[in-house]
């Protein structure tokens, strides 16, 4: 199940936090800005989140600044 998820500042990518392997973060292209009706799997975020999330815990959420240069994710 996602734990979370956000879309990049244009809109033109949605990244989904969790899922299958709740380490990861999966990446989908938009063929509409912000419309999720037509998307295409894109692969995973290359970046892994398992060296950072400490005793167990699984990611609880994810959220990107302004212009998409960083990304903060949380423990849930």
């Amino acid at each position: 199940m996602p734990f979370d998820m956000s879309f990049s500042p244009d809109g033109q990518k949605l990244f989904v936090l969790g899922g299958n392997a709740n380490d990861k973060i999966f990446t989908y292209d938009l063929s509409v800005a912000w419309d999720v009706n037509d998307w295409t799997y894109a692969g995973e975020f290359d970046f892994d989140l398992a060296p950072i999330l400490q005793d167990n815990f699984a990611p609880g959420g994810m959220e990107f600044n302004d212009d998409g240069t960083v990304m903060f994710v949380s423990e849930y």
